[in-house]
């Protein structure tokens, strides 16, 4: 069951939360204050599938996963994205689900938004949101297949005894209208009232029957892959139930297709009974809730405008109180004078008289305070340059008995991955010639820029070199220290 006021879910429309047996609109800037949930549409998204080993630590494991990402999953090492993973424990191995959205895209689409938001607490894809009716309402040990359709976006998702477990995308409703030549509305309004049975279409709506068959089918093609990818990872035998989500109906008929694909499944709508409010909102509303009340539940966070540490808005808040007992206090002495006599009210004058001494000498400081600081934001600058020219040095020194032998092919092999290393702000402790054409060297990177490694090696590989891997990955102390060869 939804709790009350417990989470803010922000849509493009309007910010909701659930109250009163029913989504209300915030307006209140308390209310903005909840734990805010965004919903990321999948076409804003990246999505990679990874192996790892099963000894591989959680931290090593990040940044295997990112370096695969960025070497294997298109993401471009100029860009910014904000990436996380579900892992699953698969035997002998980890496979790991790997998601990313990037920044300016997040801010992008949050900028599109009606109103201001200041912070998302967490962003995750729908098809997650799923899982919460596992943990709250439906018991399951099987395998079970969510079909979502809806007018923007269309997936399914594979859950094994309730955790997630895989998803795909097929055709929203918009995308089958544009497939079969009809408007969005028709589409919709013939799936609801006539399914998916032939019967059910009359001779005027025929061809439209069998283009939205046609899409339909190759949409299933696509499931069925799905399914029999995650069967070899892990080892089911079948899908149990089809739950289907069509803006809370089911698709009559549409159990012949799966059984015609070889999926014989119980096919049955989302909810026997719908619940108070609709399914867009009810099951992100529940996964957040969920996620806010720390539940046992697979969790993803790409959101790129995390709230504020609590720190921070704890010391403003006692920054306050302590601004409103000064004013306070000088209300006090204010109203204190006024009862004073004549002598009273001329020390009164002195002290203002002195104040505003103060104050002027405050002022000079505060001028003198904006100058060190310009000062001080300059020799930053300077230091930073400085710290730029004695990264080259501090390389060119780690490479210099390697580089005085090297002919100009072998120079412009070293300036590539100087210039790379410089890009990227990443060390390197020792490089060594293992051939002509190969050299291996030791990255450093601190745990701030840990993506660095994984750009670092997508970079140069669009450079035009054969072969860029990472051999062994440490992390200490706050350091991740990569051994990485590269073939000519």
């Amino acid at each position: 069951m939804l709790a009350e006021k417990k989470v803010l879910l922000l849509e493009k429309e309007k910010p909701f939360f659930f109250a009163n047996e029913q989504l209300e609109t915030a307006s209140y800037k308390s209310e903005f204050s909840l734990f805010s949930a965004l919903v990321l549409p999948l076409n804003l998204l990246h999505f990679h599938l990874v192996k790892l080993p099963l000894t591989t630590s959680d931290e090593d494991l990040a940044i295997q996963a990112e370096i695969q990402f960025y070497k294997e999953g298109g993401l471009n090492p100029d860009k910014e994205y904000v990436i996380d993973y579900v892992k699953h424990d698969i035997g002998e191995e980890y496979l790991v689900d790997l998601f990313a959205v990037e920044k300016s895209v997040f801010d992008e689409y949050v900028a599109s938004f009606s109103y201001d938001i200041t912070a998302v607490d967490v962003a995750f894809p729908r098809f997650l949101s799923y899982e919460a009716l596992y943990v709250e309402e439906i018991k399951s040990e099987g395998i079970e297949l969510i079909f979502h359709l809806s007018d923007q976006e269309a997936f399914v998702a594979l859950f094994s005894s309730g955790k997630y477990i895989g998803h795909r995308g097929v055709s929203s409703l918009e995308v089958l209208a544009k497939k079969v030549g009809i408007e969005q509305t028709k589409v919709k309004e013939l799936l609801e009232s006539n399914g998916l049975r032939q019967e059910n279409y009359s001779l005027d709506d025929m061809l439209f029957y069998n283009e939205i068959v046609a899409v339909i089918s190759k949409d299933i093609e696509k499931i069925v892959y799905l399914v029999n990818h995650r069967r070899r990872f892990f080892n089911f035998d079948t899908v149990s139930v089809i739950r289907v989500d069509f803006n809370g109906l089911p698709i009559d008929g549409l159990e012949l297709f799966f059984s015609n694909f070889g999926l014989e499944s119980r096919v049955v709508p989302l909810f026997e009974s719908e619940p108070v409010i609709p399914t867009y909102y009810y099951l992100p509303l529940l996964y957040a809730t969920a996620i806010q009340e720390k539940k046992e539940i697979t969790q993803i966070n790409l959101s790129a405008k995390k709230r504020k540490k609590a720190l921070f808005r704890y010391r403003v808040v006692h920054y306050a109180a302590f601004v409103v007992f000064l004013l306070l206090v000088l209300g006090s002495v204010s109203a204190f004078m006024e009862y004073e006599n004549e002598k009273a009210q001329a020390e009164l004058h002195n002290i203002e008289k002195t104040y505003k001494t103060k104050q002027t000498r405050y002022l000079k400081l505060l001028k003198a305070f904006k100058a060190f600081k310009q000062k001080h934001m300059a020799l930053l600058k300077e230091r930073k340059e400085k710290e730029d020219k004695l990264f080259i040095l501090e390389n060119t020194y780690n490479i210099l008995p390697l580089a005085e032998d090297l002919g100009h092919s072998r120079q412009r092999f070293m300036n590539d991955v100087l210039k790379s290393l410089k890009k990227y702000k990443l060390n390197v402790s020792r490089m060594h010639q293992m051939k002509d054409q190969e050299i291996e060297l030791v990255v450093i990177s601190v745990s701030q820029n840990r993506s660095g490694i994984a750009k670092f090696i997508q970079d140069m590989l669009k450079k035009g070199y054969k072969s860029v891997s990472t051999r062994k990955i440490t992390f200490e102390d706050g350091v991740y220290k990569s051994l990485i060869r590269i073939q000519k």
